[in-house]
């Protein structure tokens, strides 16, 4: 469906004018007119590239820095499962402590079903509250009560039945006794007496839930509800209850506090045990290594609620048996992934002990402070780490990655040997970054071996796809490589990551564990020169060499007759895509630059010049069919016109020969047609 671009430019906010403007620069034939019509893929490379492009060029940038804003973790509802599971733990990772991995895990846990017979407080009457009244002052009996109520107790035997219906009820809830004839207070009656509640009998259904991992007693119930679970099989009745009477009790006072809790006077009389249903719930298990106790922490979160679970963490953190099987099996399922672990004789290296004696040294500090109630200063220690951490493990990177495509807008590179399957991940970063003006850059190697797949086909057609959707978008495939790197650049503060690997500290086998990290560094010339631009200057050839195959299709395929205004549209293509690559120190590209743009400039000047030889030989044919005639006249005007527009157009053709032969035609016919309008004149006035 075709859009007119009246309507582009109120959907984009932005003028007409810019839009035809940028549509020229990128080749695209456009007319500034409110009413030209666009088709849907040019409309969409304006929706996807306008204003990227406009973001790009502005010199003051809202996202330009890449230092830490929040250490709360931004979560959209596009973000990746993976990301958010280790962007939580990250919120509860203390510095002391490395992510190693997460699994998913079936938590066991059964909800036995009971019938309970019950009571609970109800509010006094008139009757129960005056009866009470009277026994404030005094014990009284039967009859004293009835005519001190003005009831006429030994006549009316209604009368009578309703203080004795009055009377009993008091005495089955416990709140007052008959002592030789008289009524009195129970020990517990003048306690309800004071809260003005007497007990009614009910039974109802409850529920109670049996953790079955970690055995946590507390907020069980309102833990596992929450959580997504199955059903394992049918309901198992039982003749016996699995609980004791009082553990149903002490479970209920947290659990079913409707049926049991005593200090509001619900109370459990008895109850049925029904049956067990047998439960499952899915949660996710992240495992942190304490590198300075040698240990390991477990964190649980729920993909339902967005969090880590703390009473799960706590309850699976104290379990070591099942902390060490589900170690081995992350490091078995990292077999599988992008972010292994393996076994390994290495030892850690210096860099690494003396990065992890700071912070421990870091996390002393800050516990003083929380201990000191500063947390002000705890706070500062936080966000003053985040930003200098220079170790990130292979998944904690994914969050630091995140965090640059969150709070930078530069140039980012991601250079891997493969496009895995979790690219898909990425890929929405990748579009937000590119929409507020970031670019893009993606390397993948190639194969060291024939049969060897780098790239999963899926995600390598899906950033092919964003290469000819985006301008600011690179992805080219390298010479064989196995390095990762990333760079961020066009940014206050550049920054370069190194892939290398980590030691863990905790041994759950008799070989060490290592896994990949990724090293932060500041940008420096080393790296700028040794690192960064032989990368560079790979993409830049690819770019600058696509783009002179394109310039020599358009050159070949010029028509012998071309407009003007198509001269000027191939005057005005830029070369925005080309600009990370110029003028960055490579001799190579710019000479390779510099060629295009000279072929560019060498075309247009041979256009120009075809377009004068044709709009010359146009205006000789033009003058030479001149006559005196009103048209002939009109005519000569718009000749001397179009001569004025050429001569504006292109000044320097007046010194030109076969301009001043054009100039010479139109006078010489002028005088010739004067002459002949003169002749005609004279024979009129002689006859």
């Amino acid at each position: 469906m075709k859009i007119k671009l009246i309507k582009l430019a109120q959907e984009l906010d932005t003028s007409i004018s810019d839009i035809a403007k940028f549509l020229t620069e990128n080749g695209y034939e456009v007319i500034e007119n409110a009413n030209e019509t666009l088709d849907d893929v040019t409309a969409d490379f304006v929706r996807d590239n306008l204003v990227a492009n406009v973001l790009q060029n502005e010199s003051v940038v809202e996202h330009k820095t890449n230092e830490p804003h929040s250490l709360m973790p931004f979560y959209t509802k596009h973000d990746p499962l993976e990301l958010k599971i280790i962007e939580a733990a990250s919120v509860k990772t203390k510095f002391i402590e490395r992510i190693i991995g997460y699994t998913e895990f079936k938590w066991n846990y059964s909800i036995y079903r009971y019938k309970g017979t019950c009571s609970k407080p109800i509010p006094f009457d008139v009757f129960d509250e005056v009866i009470c009244g009277i026994l404030l002052r005094r014990k009284v009996t039967f009859e004293e009560l009835g005519n001190i109520l003005g009831l006429r107790v030994e006549e009316d035997i209604a009368e009578h039945k309703i203080l004795t219906d009055a009377i009993n009820s008091l005495v089955n809830d416990d709140i007052i006794v008959k002592e030789e004839n008289y009524y009195v207070f129970s020990d517990e009656g003048l306690a309800r007496v004071d809260r003005g509640t007497k007990l009614s009998t009910y039974e109802k259904d409850f529920d109670i839930y049996i953790d079955k991992v970690g055995d946590i007693k507390e907020n069980t119930r309102n833990i596992f509800s929450q959580l997504r679970s199955e059903k394992m099989g049918q309901n198992i009745k039982e003749h016996d209850s699995p609980l004791t009477f009082e553990q149903i009790q002490d479970y209920a006072i947290d659990q079913a506090p409707e049926v049991h809790f005593p200090a509001n006077d619900f109370v459990l009389q008895k109850c049925e045990f029904k049956n067990i249903s047998m439960r499952q719930a899915s949660v996710w298990v992240v495992l942190l290594e304490n590198f300075r106790d040698k240990t390991l922490r477990a964190l649980v979160y729920d993909e339902e609620s967005n969090q880590i679970i703390d009473e799960l963490s706590n309850a699976l953190s104290a379990n070591e048996p099942l902390k060490n099987n589900l170690f081995k099996r992350m490091i078995e399922e990292s077999k599988e992934n992008e972010f292994r672990m393996e076994f390994t004789s290495e030892e850690k290296s210096e860099l690494q002990i003396e990065e992890e004696k700071s912070l421990i040294a870091q996390q002393e500090t800050y516990d003083k402070a929380i201990e000191c109630n500063d947390i002000r200063t705890a706070e500062q220690i936080k966000l003053q780490l985040r930003s200098e951490k220079r170790f990130f493990g292979s998944l904690e990177f994914e969050v630091e990655l995140k965090r640059l495509f969150d709070d930078t807008k530069g140039d980012l590179w991601v250079i891997s040997p493969w496009i895995g399957k979790k690219t898909r991940y990425r890929i929405p970063f990748f579009e937000r970054y590119m929409k507020k003006g970031g670019r893009v850059f993606v390397a993948y190697s190639k194969p060291e071996k024939e049969d060897d797949i780098m790239a999963d086909p899926k995600q390598l057609m899906r950033l092919q796809e964003l290469e000819c959707k985006y301008n600011n978008f690179y992805l080219f495939q390298l010479p064989v490589f196995h390095y990762k790197y990333v760079f961020l650049q066009n940014v206050d503060r550049p920054l370069f990551y190194s892939g290398s690997y980590n030691i863990l500290s905790y041994f759950a086998t008799p070989d060490n564990v290592r896994n990949e990290q990724m090293s932060k560094f500041d940008w420096s010339e080393e790296v700028q020169i040794s690192v960064f631009q032989p990368i560079m200057v790979q993409f830049g050839m690819k770019y600058i060499e696509d783009a002179k195959q394109k310039m020599q299709k358009i050159i070949s395929e010029t028509p012998e007759s071309i407009s003007y205004s198509k001269i000027n549209a191939f005057a005005a293509l830029k070369f925005d895509k080309l600009l990370p690559f110029v003028g960055q120190g490579s001799e190579e590209l710019d000479k390779s630059y510099k060629q295009l743009v000279d072929m560019q400039s060498e075309h247009v000047a041979i256009l120009k010049k075809q377009f004068i030889s044709s709009e010359l030989k146009n205006l000789k044919l033009r003058i030479s069919k001149l006559d005196n005639s009103l048209s002939g006249i009109t005519e000569r005007r718009k000749i001397y016109d179009t001569i004025n527009e050429l001569k504006i157009l292109y000044p320097d053709i007046a010194d030109k020969e076969q301009f001043k032969e054009l100039q010479v035609m139109l006078k010489d016919s002028a005088t010739n047609n004067i002459n002949n309008m003169s002749f005609g004149f004279k024979k009129n006035k002689h006859r």
